[in-house]
């Protein structure tokens, strides 16, 4: 009888109202087309060049350059994903992979769409973590 009055505690909360961005108000993933998930990499890392274009297959090549400014070893997640021809974000995403940007150097990223839909990307990067 506890186990089941305890159970049922649990479930007073909800149901719970999305969140979502208001009039003239967008999220990052719809604004930019690389976006740093952690804030010192805002510092650490400069975008040297960032462009894209259809290939002769019909395929959507992201491209990116970035410049390490620190001193020391970088290691970062970096992860395409791109978008079709009204903005949508598609199921067409990169596996995220691990690149060690050496200390003050540029390091180019690149990634092709798996199909013909894509117009558009946004690259993501993030700091690569020890787990």
């Amino acid at each position: 009888m506890l186990a089941a009055v305890m159970s049922l505690a649990g479930c007073r909360h909800g149901p719970y109202a999305p969140r979502g961005y208001g009039p003239g108000q967008a999220s990052y993933e719809h604004t930019e087309r690389i976006i740093f998930a952690d804030r010192s990499l805002v510092r650490d890392l400069k975008v040297v060049t960032l462009d894209g274009r259809k290939e002769p297959d019909g395929r959507y090549k992201a491209y990116a350059e970035l410049e390490n400014q620190t001193a020391r070893n970088l290691p970062v997640l970096v992860q395409a994903q791109f978008r079709d021809a009204s903005g949508r974000l598609t199921q067409d995403a990169t596996n995220w992979r691990t690149i060690v940007m050496p200390p003050n150097s540029v390091t180019s990223y690149e990634a092709i769409s798996m199909n013909d839909e894509a117009v558009d990307f946004v690259i993501r990067v993030m700091l690569a973590r020890r787990h």
